[in-house]
């Protein structure tokens, strides 16, 4: 997702910590992943997707 979108990593667990980032879900090892649909859902609707906080 951060390669698609062209973002650091850091920049998507800001997003995250602020409630702005897309639905993730956490893998019983602690990673995290984002579904495709709720990726494409998030990024539609999202500004946080635009502004590269």
């Amino acid at each position: 997702m951060c390669h698609e979108l062209q973002i650091a990593s850091s920049t998507f667990y800001g997003w995250r910590q602020k409630g702005r980032g897309p639905r993730c879900i956490r893998l019983p090892n602690g990673s995290l992943r984002v579904r495709r649909e709720d990726f494409e859902d998030w990024h539609a609707r999202s500004p946080a997707a635009n502004e590269g906080d």
